[in-house]
């Protein structure tokens, strides 16, 4: 098991190691702020990790490069009310930031949910870590499938391609974005 777990930290750091990953990258009035997870309650933001932030009033994750992107938007009751979980999975620690993620959607209390995963190709990846990058994206789908059985999925076909390929947001309204386009 420890060796599997030092095999995914590897993939990792060798797929992103041509990607820049900057730690707080300023754009707007917002910065990016240190985790993984993002949570947002209507206009707020409650918890924020690394290569998250908020831009004009989104939420959103880049660098994604191996790793995962997960998003969960949806209503709710109260007006301050978590309407927003976001995040940027590490490939070195998946399970247990993908747990994570459920946990703190279904915690939500959202309802009128929608999920979009934003997974890389594992066929994209050297051929000796495909089968790790495959089960890291098996593990991402059966997160989003634990939230909501109709989620969407999102395919890069390249680690280390430019911005905006590596971009997962979520608008004020709920909109999930890909790449900058609007996916949900």
């Amino acid at each position: 098991m420890l060796f599997k777990n030092l095999f995914v930290a590897a993939l990792c750091a060798i797929q992103a190691s041509a990607a820049v990953i900057t730690p707080q990258v300023k754009e707007s009035s917002h910065a990016l702020e240190p985790s993984a997870i993002l949570v947002s309650r209507a206009d707020k933001l409650i918890e924020a990790g690394a290569e998250t932030g908020t831009i004009n009033d989104s939420i959103y994750t880049h660098g994604l490069a191996t790793c995962p992107g997960i998003v969960a938007s949806g209503k709710h009751k109260k007006k301050d009310g978590v309407t927003k979980v976001l995040a940027h999975v590490r490939c070195g620690n998946f399970k247990n930031h993908l747990d994570d993620w459920v946990n703190k959607v279904h915690a939500s209390g959202m309802t009128d949910i929608k999920v979009l995963i934003y997974i890389l190709d594992h066929t994209k990846v050297d051929k000796g870590l495909q089968a790790t990058q495959k089960m890291i994206n098996d593990y991402a789908k059966s997160s989003a499938m634990k939230v909501k059985s109709g989620y969407a999925v999102a395919t890069r076909t390249d680690p280390a391609a430019p911005s905006p390929q590596d971009k997962l947001r979520v608008d004020k309204a709920g909109a999930i974005y890909v790449a900058d386009k609007k996916a949900l």
